[in-house]
């Protein structure tokens, strides 16, 4: 059974540019997880606002721990992004 992983995070609006262009390192890391299905990302930029969705094998593939993206996390975290903790949900059909 799929689980599906959903993180929400605010930064400063001003600070969109920056977040735009460490996107692809981020959409890089998470590609690596074990038991990716699939990724989601959403951002809405004036409001300062992101989102990832992320689909896994397993609950324990879906609830990794951050650590296990590398630096990324560290230069978000840099920029002042404030990123909730993880909502796993169990996929139905």
């Amino acid at each position: 059974m799929p689980y599906i992983r959903v993180v929400q995070a605010t930064y400063d609006p001003a600070r969109a540019e920056e977040v735009t262009r460490l996107q692809g390192a981020f959409t890089s890391a998470i590609q690596r997880l074990p038991g990716l299905l699939q990724f989601y990302g959403g951002v809405n930029r004036s409001a300062g606002k992101t989102i990832a969705i992320t689909i896994f094998d397993t609950q324990e593939h879906a609830s990794f721990d951050p650590e296990r993206l590398g630096d990324i996390g560290a230069q978000l975290g840099a920029m002042g992004m404030q990123i909730e903790a993880p909502a796993i949900y169990e996929a139905v059909e």
